[in-house]
């Protein structure tokens, strides 16, 4: 038998005619799924540093410029320094024939939206927010914007040894925002040479990717310039009852009022400075706390400092994809490993790479710091 005769066998039963509300359903289910798909595409771009179209492009400004989010002028800005460089001139100007050479506003701000109000990502605070969606169609574009910011320092944090004697916040600056694409590309790159597809998170390291874990920092280093590692350390002894998670919130106050000191001191930046603190999204952040340590640099850290510094951003990020918060945790378990081996006599790699981390640091195992790296690397004891 045929399947042409199969078919004229079968019982002719009639179908349900689809209703207008189940149509909807289904295209908008197919909808939902599309932008899913799209969302999780557009974080593999980033994360695999294939920045090849506007999207991926302004979403890894808006994902490492938080500034960018709020305003479409300061997008704008970040977009042509980063990725219409080889046009804007060495004075940030540009002429008239060469504005028809760098992406367009609208385009940034059309590519700006689709990002934050259809997948969700880098979203402006709420002010902001509330802002864009009160704006009828006749001027959505004529949106708030910020005034122009001083000089962006970014900072990324990790901690470790929670449950060990001695609890250290670990960090990494970045001192200028116009490199921050160029050490992000190269290091991932790097890390698609090497067909490195993990993050390096120092618990995990094996003696292989321990190997791996300290050519990564090299190459970071080379561009020491513009960074810099800062650990701010307290015994647990000296936390008393207070909650241990406050506490940790207490040591990144202290670690950016106390880091920024130590940055103007050794002249390696200049106020003002706007700055972007950012820690691993895996450390279980409790909402509350982080509210409350923004509210506390945006008020008393910024009155230390006579308005002289300003606080934009305060936030969690999935180490996965950054590269940066993945070295503030090789810092901080390097550190803690040298802090807390406590009367253990063996040794294996995860000891060997911290030694050699921070050899490379100018800190010895005492955790002081070479005289030549003091302007690098500032290690901070609460005693």
């Amino acid at each position: 038998m045929t399947k042409e005769m199969i078919k004229v066998a079968l019982p002719d039963v009639p179908q349900e005619k689809e209703t207008k509300k189940k149509r909807e359903l289904r295209i908008q289910e197919t909808a939902e799924q599309r932008i899913g798909r799209e969302k999780v595409e557009l974080i593999d771009r980033i994360l695999h540093n294939k920045l090849v179209d506007i999207n991926s492009k302004v979403a890894f400004i808006l994902n490492h410029f938080p500034n960018t989010r709020n305003s479409d002028i300061d997008l704008a800005i970040q977009y042509w320094k980063n990725f219409d460089r080889d046009v804007i001139g060495s004075d940030d100007s540009v002429s008239f024939s060469q504005l028809y050479k760098i992406a367009r506003m609208n385009s940034l701000t059309r590519a700006r939206a689709k990002i934050q109000n259809t997948y969700g990502l880098f979203l402006a605070n709420e002010r902001v927010r509330q802002k864009r969606s009160e704006l009828d169609d006749e001027h959505r574009e004529k949106e708030i914007e910020d005034q122009p910011t001083a000089p962006l320092i970014s900072i990324f944090c990790d901690e470790s040894g929670k449950t060990q004697e001695n609890l250290i916040i670990g960090s990494l600056w970045v001192n200028d925002p116009y490199r921050v694409l160029k050490i992000y590309q190269a290091l991932t790159e790097w890390k698609e040479t090497e067909k490195i597809q993990y993050e390096f998170h120092f618990s995990d390291l094996n003696r292989s990717k321990a190997s791996k874990a300290l050519e990564f920092v090299k190459r970071a280093l080379s561009e020491a310039d513009v960074l810099g590692f800062k650990a701010v350390i307290v015994n647990r002894r000296d936390i008393g009852k207070s909650d241990l998670d406050e506490a940790i919130y207490s040591l990144h106050y202290q670690l950016i009022v106390q880091g920024l000191e130590h940055e103007f001191k050794s002249k390696r930046v200049q106020p003002p400075r706007v700055v972007s603190l950012t820690k691993d999204q895996d450390d279980g952040t409790d909402k509350l706390h982080l509210a409350a340590l923004k509210q506390k640099l945006k008020g008393e850290c910024v009155k230390y400092f006579r308005d002289e510094v300003t606080i934009n951003a305060v936030e969690t990020q999935d180490s996965r994809t950054s590269v940066f918060l993945q070295l503030a945790d090789l810092f901080a378990g390097s550190v803690s490993r040298i802090l807390n081996k406590g009367t253990q006599s063996t040794e294996n790699h995860k000891d060997e790479f911290a030694d050699q981390m921070l050899q490379i640091l100018g800190v010895s195992r005492n955790l002081d710091v070479e005289t030549n790296k003091q302007d690098f690397v500032g290690i901070i004891k609460i005693q």
